[in-house]
C-alpha cells in the first residue's frame, strides 16, 4: 500500500530525476572536444571577469575564491592597523572599504545556499572579533568564553553579511529594474522557454 501513496510516488520521481541528471553529467564529462586534432581539457570551474563560474551552476566556488582573497587582504591590513593602534571602529571602516569589496564581489547575482551564507557570516564575524579582540577562547576553569556575535558586530558598527548582500542587490535593481530601462522592459515582456518553463531569463 505504501508504494501506491502519493508521497511515495513523488519521492520516487525525485530520486529518478536526480539519477537522470547524474547520468547526464557523467555522459557530458566523457565528451571530448578537439581543436586541430588536439583534445581540449575539461574543467569544472573557470574564471570570467574575475568571477569563478562552476559547471554545477552554483556559487559555492565563487564564495570560496572570494573568502580566500578577502582573507589575504584582511590579515595583511590587520597587521598594519593593529601595529598602528587603530580602534575597532577605524578597522571596520577599512574592512568595509577594502576587504568586503573582495569578499562580496559579484554577490549581486549570487543564489546562496544556507551553507554558503554561513561561511560568509563566519568570516565576517571572525574579522569583527579581530577588530574588537573578543575571540572565542578557553578559560582557566575549562569553560569557553564565547562573546555573542551580534555584540561583537555592534561594537564595530557592522551589520550581518546578509544585510550588505541585500544592499548590493537592491542597488542593482534600482539601476536596472526601472520602467525606463530597456533591460527591464525586455524581462517583463519575455516569456518562459519551452512547455512547463516557469521562470523568465534575463537574456531573453
Amino acid at each position: 500500500k505504501h508504494f501506491s501513496t502519493k508521497a511515495c510516488q513523488v519521492q520516487a520521481a525525485r530520486v529518478m530525476e536526480r539519477e537522470r541528471v547524474a547520468r547526464q553529467a557523467m555522459e557530458a564529462n566523457n565528451i571530448v572536444f578537439y581543436v586541430d586534432n588536439v583534445a581540449i581539457d575539461i574543467v569544472t570551474e573557470y574564471k570570467y571577469l574575475g568571477r569563478i563560474l562552476s559547471a554545477d551552476d552554483t556559487d559555492d566556488a565563487a564564495v570560496s575564491y572570494n573568502i580566500k582573497k578577502a582573507s589575504n587582504a584582511w590579515f595583511g591590513m590587520y597587521r598594519i592597523l593593529s601595529a598602528d593602534g587603530a580602534n575597532a571602529h577605524t578597522m571596520a571602516r577599512f574592512y568595509l572599504a577594502v576587504v568586503q569589496a573582495k569578499l562580496l564581489y559579484g554577490s549581486e547575482t549570487w543564489v546562496l545556499s544556507e551553507r554558503a551564507l554561513g561561511r560568509l557570516e563566519r568570516f565576517h564575524a571572525r574579522c569583527a572579533r579581530y577588530m574588537t579582540r573578543r575571540h572565542i577562547r578557553p578559560l582557566p576553569d575549562g569553560t569557553w568564553e564565547c562573546p555573542p556575535t551580534n555584540e561583537v558586530l555592534d561594537q564595530c558598527c557592522l551589520s550581518p553579511i546578509a544585510t550588505y548582500i541585500a544592499k548590493r542587490k537592491t542597488t542593482l535593481l534600482n539601476n536596472y529594474a526601472i520602467p525606463s530601462s530597456s533591460l527591464y522592459r525586455q524581462c517583463i515582456t519575455s516569456t518562459p522557454v519551452g512547455s512547463g518553463a516557469r521562470r523568465q531569463m534575463w537574456w531573453h
